[in-house]
């Protein structure tokens, strides 16, 4: 090839390139200009379940949440409550229209979970440009203090069909040349499905959430006064604390859950006791993020009760919760969801936190978390997750060991050896995989996998299965419903999806109609200025916009028992970013990026730890 040619083809090859941005620009604005924030927010949907009965005593003027989540809403004071239902943008997809998984157009089952996941969510590690390994670990975080569906075990799960519970939801394995079947001969995966939500439920099946639905730090601190209290030093505000083997605070153990996987070696650790039950131990990244707020908690009672020491242990546990919150709430609308959803629609969806004043709260909102958040867009931080977990030694990113996810699912043993704040210090380097099909390999065939036992679970399969377990109407609706789009042919689709995708989508499902919600979200391509596509970012939209406005304790809301004063408030938004958390918190340490979930560059440079400057506690003195 001459010059002449190869020059031809570099201009052809950004000709190309400049056609489909525009295109996708355009197709962005298209969406955008469709999303009505305010009927989508509005939607209420009728449960046909009864609430808890009974009367219930809220003390409307306290300024510190209920740990159960109740007295939220004055007039709906079981809004928000731990271990309630959760609630729906759509009325539910069941085969029977009660209960039973949905089915095909046909009237067929649908296509087996496992074989979708090995044809068209393959292993394939895709990196993000620009966000970093703080939105994977810190993004799973934040979803799980809004939802927890509460599972049941499934031990006969994987039993001979005619002896497994009706409550199972067993993926089989069909093909002999299975990764999983080749590995360790395995042939099923063991799934069971979530409790149905109250035993007085009337019409269809709908699930639990052991969570509060509020961003609230429920994770942490417990679902209600009895877990709390649990995790409670009762001296000095504190939370219960055990020393790792730097002589670092971290949480205490033990706690004897059936999901615990320690190593025999070095020495048998056990599992820690969190606010978010066995959860809390899911692997390293969530451990890390629970250390790291566990030790903001000690600091701030500390320094309260050094300003306040005529405060009782109980008055200064609940105003160190209180500003931990607000810190935590913060960080989720100044950083988190402008990184991940982009500036455009945190705008649309009017979430980006303020830089003065106040904003106001609405009782008329729903906040409670929706079906299709818990188990659909709520998860598109799946396909983000890598393998290799990079443990960075003392700031110095050419010294790195490297561990990988699939040997440390709910194993106590990195946090126990004082690693947390590596794992963090890696995660600011690290790029991030991208929001769409694909996955990694620790995630797709070695989900959960124990030490002591052959075997896992595919986590993408069990998304896809999940959706059809709680119900979640099919991809299509959700077009339909966020941006007013009526699919009436496979080639519709190819507004929002490949033309190649859409042709490995037709291999599985014999009409557009039956595609599983997040087979076909993670196949689109991404909004414009977002890191997800257009269905998920919709739903994650309405999602935060309620958790925000809906929320009487939200932080910067104004008039309410529990807001801040306008010093306060000001203050909280002046110091606070997740990157000076974590210097406060991790000793190991030293520097941040001014914005720890994008990539460091010259525009988001590195800054000192000293630097930062701390919560002014002065002006959360009563003296």
């Amino acid at each position: 090839m001459d010059n002449q040619q190869l020059i031809a083809k570099i201009i052809l090859t950004i000709l190309i390139i400049t056609i489909l941005s525009v295109k996708s620009l355009n197709t962005s604005n298209d969406l955008l200009n469709k999303l009505n924030v305010e009927k989508l927010v509005a939607i209420k949907y009728d449960h046909n379940i009864c609430y808890e009965s009974g009367h219930i005593k809220c003390n409307l003027i306290s300024k510190y949440r209920t740990l159960d989540g109740t007295c939220n809403n004055a007039k709906n004071p079981f809004w928000g409550k731990s271990s309630a239902c959760f609630s729906r943008i759509l009325g539910p997809a069941y085969g029977d229209g009660i209960k039973s998984l949905r089915l095909a157009h046909n009237k067929q089952p649908l296509p087996n979970t496992r074989s979708i996941t090995n044809a068209l969510m393959p292993d394939k590690s895709v990196y993000d440009t620009k966000l970093t390994g703080i939105v994977v670990g810190y993004g799973q975080f934040v979803v799980h203090d809004a939802s927890r569906a509460r599972g049941q075990p499934g031990d006969t799960c994987c039993g001979p069909p005619s002896k497994r519970d009706p409550e199972c939801l067993s993926i089989d394995i069909l093909s002999p040349d299975d990764y999983m079947t080749k590995q360790w001969n395995q042939t099923c995966m063991v799934v069971s499905r979530d409790f149905y939500c109250t035993p007085c439920a009337k019409g269809a099946r709908e699930q639990i959430n052991d969570e509060t639905p509020a961003i609230d730090l429920s994770h942490v601190y417990g679902q209600n006064d009895k877990e709390s209290q649990e995790l409670r030093s009762d001296s000095k505000g504190q939370l219960r604390v055990a020393v790792d083997t730097t002589k670092g605070e971290f949480i205490p153990p033990p706690a004897d859950f059936p999901s615990c996987n320690p190593r025999a070696a070095p020495d048998n650790y056990k599992c820690f006791h969190t606010g978010d039950s066995d959860r809390g131990n899911m692997h390293p990244l969530l451990q890390s993020f629970q250390v790291t707020f566990l030790r903001r908690h000690n600091q701030h009672a500390l320094a309260l009760l050094k300003l306040n020491p005529h405060w009782d242990d109980d008055q200064i546990f609940h105003e160190a919760r209180r500003i931990s919150i607000a810190e935590h709430q913060h960080i989720i609308y100044n950083e988190y969801l402008p990184a991940s959803l982009g500036p455009i629609l945190t705008k649309i969806f009017n979430l980006k936190s303020l830089t003065t004043g106040y904003t106001q709260y609405d009782p008329e909102i729903n906040f409670i978390t929706v079906n299709e958040f818990a188990v659909g867009s709520a998860r598109f931080g799946h396909s983000q997750i890598n393998g290799p977990i990079n443990l960075e030694a003392n700031g110095c990113p050419f010294k790195r060991a490297k561990e990988m996810l699939r040997n440390n699912y709910y194993d106590p043993t990195l946090i126990t050896q004082g690693k947390a704040g590596s794992i963090i210090a890696g995660l600011l380097q690290d790029k991030a995989g991208t929001v769409d099909q694909y996955h990694s390999v620790d995630i797709d065939n070695y989900f959960g996998q124990r030490h002591d036992t052959k075997g896992a679970i595919d986590l993408a399969a069990t998304d896809i299965m999940r959706n059809r377990d709680h119900g979640i109407p099919s991809y299509t609706n959700f077009l339909g419903l966020c941006y007013g789009i009526n699919i009436t042919s496979w080639n519709d689709l190819t507004l929002l999806i490949t033309a190649n995708n859409v042709d490995n989508i037709k291999k599985f499902y014999n009409h557009w109609t039956d595609i599983d919600l997040h087979v076909g979200a993670m196949h689109e391509s991404n909004l414009w200025g977002s890191h997800m596509g257009p269905t998920y970012s919709c739903l994650n939209g309405i999602q935060f916009n309620k958790l925000k406005f809906g929320d009487r304790f939200y932080y910067e809301h104004d008039s309410q028992s529990g807001s801040f004063n306008k010093d306060q408030l000001n203050n909280i938004r002046k110091v606070t970013t997740l990157g000076s958390i974590i210097c406060k918190t991790q000793r190991i340490i030293h520097k941040v990026q001014k914005n720890v979930f994008i990539q460091p560059s010259l525009r988001n440079s590195w800054v000192d730890c000293n630097s930062l400057p701390e919560i002014d506690y002065k002006l959360f003195s009563d003296l």
